[in-house]
């Protein structure tokens, strides 16, 4: 019983302590035209080539045998300008959806305690579907971006999934009448 007590004592400490170490990161939602989508889902971006060649091709990854874009691929334009010696650039975008009615939003941003002494930063993402609502039927993508304090901790993301709900009758505020 006594050991039982103590190791649930011990467990409520270390468990109270590694909460306390997760700290919360500022984060800033920020929209940007033109961007086409990508081959990635989700992206931290940490310098200006990074965020050059990911706006010209969809992606950090080289292609084929550094081959260069298609004769056919429209030429992009110039970037918009982020200040990467503050910040890192998050992306996520939800890919190609079947219609509309699909975001990612940034839920959190958080530093987290990794194995080895390491701090990472933890970016919170919610997927959203459109459930039961009304949608468009046709191709859609939608990309979201946020920008975090600049840092050289690993960056890890976490999803959950989620749908709107829209049976139902609608909800009226109070100050509608």
């Amino acid at each position: 019983m006594l050991q039982g007590l103590l190791i649930a004592s011990l467990t409520l400490v270390v468990a109270g302590t590694a909460n306390a170490q997760v700290k919360p990161v500022d984060f800033q939602v920020i929209h940007l035209s033109g961007v086409r989508g990508s081959v990635v889902k989700y992206l931290a971006v940490r310098t200006q080539d990074e965020w050059i060649k990911f706006w010209q091709s969809g992606s950090l990854e080289p292609t084929l045998a550094g081959d260069p874009p298609p004769a056919t691929t429209a030429p992009r334009p110039t970037p918009p300008k982020i200040d990467f010696t503050r910040f890192i650039l998050l992306i996520a975008e939800t890919g190609v959806k079947p219609s509309s009615g699909y975001l990612d939003l940034f839920e959190s941003v958080r530093t987290v305690p990794a194995p080895s002494d390491k701090i990472v930063i933890s970016v919170h993402i919610i997927e959203v579907g459109p459930g039961n609502c009304p949608r468009m039927t046709q191709l859609t993508s939608s990309v979201s971006y946020a920008l975090i304090p600049q840092t050289t901790n690993e960056v890890r993301f976490t999803i959950t999934k989620a749908d709107t709900y829209c049976t139902g009758p609608p909800v009226n505020p109070p100050f509608i009448k």
